[in-house]
């Protein structure tokens, strides 16, 4: 989630004859209130519902749309941003911290167009220097296999991470993998913004990536890929399969090869100062769209002339409405939501999701380099961000998911996010209470440092304690002491650690992305009107229920998702022009 960044484009609309015959199929959405306003719910307030009520409104004005939209937009949570969400470390809103979706680059034109439009202020420097003498390094659970040094920048994303392509760096240890991989990028992204410059609006997903020639990097791992394309089995465990390992927690032999290619896609990196949820925040609010917290979609229904939606709210109470047109803007397989008539292809019925677990804290210290098998036991060794790989001699392609997959590492990546400094840190103008809980209630004085953990278990106090050398330290309890290295991820609760080592923490599990295997097939925008279950029955159906998640087995990041819905809502104005 930290380096969730595609390089994608926003596209003009031009239709080539390859899918001209299907987008026609659905550019006569019958209007049964001629006159009256055109229903839409969307059902999920993330990346891609907000993306979806914005554009329809802005293609709606744009095409002159004679017939007025009514949007309502369903969240079944208390807040806007879906998988996209920021917490304030030590509970003190100076320090707001992405627990989600955490950058994007500037080609990303979606969100960054956002930032423009709604005058966001964006930050390239998330990353704070600890003074360590590596920016960066990859562990492979016994020791750094590479390492960026630290440099005296100014802490930007691109400072950071210019390692990845430091091709005076690479070549001497990779031959020219570096190299061929940034050929192989350049020219698949390039086909890549061919599809969306050419065939937006796109109503079949599997049919676009294939008139792109897409289908033949999704439908392979990014390990057989990279290895046909020359690039050694070295860089692509050790750089490549680390990037994949803390941007989808996954391993390359069953990870396909365009997300792939995507995870090594990270120049310009920002994010929005204060969270990027407000992206979304503002999509909505400008769409005028009526919005409903707390309202759970449990039920759609489309066998009548207007689908209906049962909705449950915070307090239990259960209605139905009716609505012209529905969106689903969020993964099917993940909710608690029946539909009527069951689809002849139930949507993400092959598709499992990641479970990751992210875990936030705060401590005055920072991890030993006795962990990291370093020599000499310098603190300033230990890297400032950790990302991880497995070891040479340990086969991934036996290792399964998860637990399994992450291998002797026990966690995907360790990042230093921040240094604070709470009794000297300046206050946020405006806020209630001078922007910040009296220090004195925090129990704690000097700096802390900022940590965010990617791992696929819930960390354990003895994890922390080992991670961090504690095992003497007079204030942990006695049954915490240990001096073997947890792998079970089985143990006690982080809670249990005393404030003065760990003075703030959040944890948060995730069903943040699917498993990426190889596949050829999507799943339909249109949930009933696929090409391989059209039929008679399907056609009265066809238009009614829209189903965003779609594209998030072929690519899954924050600007698909709200490309995704940028995609319907053309789909659909065009059908109602």
């Amino acid at each position: 989630m930290r380096f969730l960044i595609p390089i994608l484009i926003s596209a003009t609309v031009l239709v080539p004859q390859g899918i001209a015959d299907n987008v026609q199929s659905i550019l006569e959405i019958p209007n049964t209130n001629a006159g009256a306003a055109h229903r839409i719910a969307i059902v999920g307030a993330g990346a891609a519902g907000s993306s979806a009520a914005y554009h329809l409104s802005q293609f709606a004005r744009d095409a002159g749309l004679e017939i007025p939209l009514n949007i309502t937009i369903f969240e079944s949570e208390a807040r806007v941003g879906g998988r996209t969400t920021t917490v304030n470390a030590l509970n003190d809103p100076r320090y707001p911290v992405e627990l989600g979706g955490s950058i994007f680059v500037e080609i990303n034109r979606i969100l960054f167009n956002a930032t423009r439009d709604f005058n966001l202020p964006t930050n390239a420097r998330i990353y704070e220097s600890t003074g360590s003498d590596y920016d960066l390094g990859i562990w492979d659970g016994d020791s750094f296999i590479f390492t960026t040094a630290n440099s005296d920048d100014d802490g930007s994303l691109k400072d950071r991470w210019s390692g990845w392509w430091d091709i005076a760096k690479l070549l001497w240890k990779y031959g020219f993998s570096p190299l061929r991989l940034r050929s192989l990028q350049r020219a698949t992204i390039g086909r890549f913004l061919n599809m969306y410059d050419e065939f937006f609006p796109f109503l079949d997903l599997t049919q676009a990536a294939e008139e792109a020639d897409l289908l033949s990097v999704t439908g392979t791992t990014g390990e057989k890929m990279l290895a046909a394309a020359g690039i050694s089995e070295q860089f692509s465990r050790e750089i490549i399969q680390a990037s994949t390992r803390v941007n989808y927690a996954q391993n390359l032999p069953d990870f396909h090869g365009l997300e792939t290619l995507v995870c090594m896609s990270t120049d310009g990196a920002m994010s929005i100062e204060g969270g990027n949820w407000q992206i979304f925040d503002q999509m909505i609010k400008h769409s005028q769209a009526k919005l409903r917290l707390n309202s759970t979609v449990t039920a759609v229904n489309t066998t009548t002339g207007s689908p209906t939606l049962t909705i449950t709210n915070s307090e239990g109470a259960t209605v139905s409405e009716s609505f012209d047109t529905i969106i689903l803007a969020h993964p099917y397989n993940s909710s608690m939501m029946t539909l009527t008539p069951p689809p002849a292809h139930t949507p993400h019925k092959d598709v499992a999701y990641v479970s990751l677990h992210v875990t936030l804290f705060t401590s005055p210290f920072r991890p030993s380099p006795v962990y990291f098998n370093l020599n000499p036991p310098v603190d300033s060794l230990v890297p400032d961000s950790i990302l991880t790989t497995v070891p040479e001699a340990l086969d991934p392609h036996f290792l399964g998911r998860g637990v399994e997959g992450v291998g002797p590492t026990g966690f995907w990546s360790l990042s230093t996010l921040h240094i604070l400094n709470p009794s000297t840190d300046g206050y946020i103008p405006g806020v209630v209470s001078s922007g910040s809980i009296p220090v004195e209630n925090l129990d704690m004085s000097g700096k802390q440092y900022l940590y965010k953990i990617f791992s696929p278990a819930p960390l354990t106090a003895e994890e922390l304690v080992e991670l961090f050398g504690w095992q003497d330290d007079q204030s942990l309890p006695a049954d915490l002491k240990s001096n073997s290295r947890t792998q079970s991820h089985g143990g006690t609760s982080i809670s249990a650690l005393p404030d003065t080592l760990l003075t703030w923490s959040h944890e948060k599990v995730w069903n943040s992305y699917p498993y990426l295997p190889p596949r050829t097939e999507f799943d339909c925008f249109d949930v009933y009107n696929c090409s391989s279950t059209r039929s008679v029955e399907a056609e009265a159906l066809a238009r009614k229920l829209w189903y965003t998640s779609a594209i998030e087995p072929f690519i899954c990041t924050m600007e698909t998702s709200a490309l995704s819905g940028r995609n319907i809502a053309r789909l659909i104005v065009d059908g109602l022009a």
